[in-house]
């Protein structure tokens, strides 16, 4: 049976997981802030996500491409990112699960209908917010009750990568399930 794990992965990583038809689970593990210091910080997402695979058990992992703002983005975030989807790729091929990476527009566009904040919106920020609100706002129309854009990603990521492996793929909620976290 499929059953994917979905990670937004960052300083503040979200995460679903599921299966088409089944309830989803959903959390956000917090790394900790470790400065330059890229060893501690992957350390404490491989012990994460490590408990997080045996917790719920996947049979395929997706994570969010990293996009880079080469001119926000310090050098060791940029390094911390990216380690991270590395870090992921490596721990799916030592347990043998199939891991792959989904374009952010398209995970947009399938969840809120849009990749794009309207045109009259000017401020960077302010484009984010709107489509971190829209995000937030499609999960809870759907009856999940993420509380940080973070979890709204992992579940619009997780909704996107099912639908591209069964169209007729349903996520559903139940309230036993709808507020799980795992904490590393």
């Amino acid at each position: 049976m499929l059953r994917l794990l979905a990670l937004d992965l960052s300083s503040k990583s979200g995460w679903a997981c599921g299966s088409p038809g089944l309830p989803v689970v959903f959390g956000v593990c917090r790394l900790p802030v470790t400065g330059e210091d890229i060893g501690a910080f992957l350390e404490a997402f491989e012990t994460w996500l490590n408990g997080a695979i045996g917790e719920t058990e996947p049979s395929e992992i997706v994570f969010e491409a990293p996009i880079l703002d080469a001119r926000r983005t310090s050098l060791p975030t940029a390094r911390k990112l990216y380690s991270l989807c590395g870090l992921t790729e490596l721990i799916a091929r030592k347990r043998k699960i199939p891991v792959s990476e989904a374009n952010l527009a398209q995970i947009r566009s399938h969840f809120i209908g849009t990749s794009k904040a309207p045109k009259d919106i000017k401020n960077p920020a302010d484009r984010r917010k709107w489509l971190k609100a829209k995000t937030i706002a499609r999960c809870h129309e759907r009856g999940f009750k993420v509380t940080t854009d973070d979890e709204g990603d992992a579940v619009a990521l997780l909704d996107y990568a099912l639908s591209v492996r069964d169209a007729n793929h349903s996520l559903v909620t139940t309230p036993l399930f709808a507020n799980q976290e795992i904490t590393p």
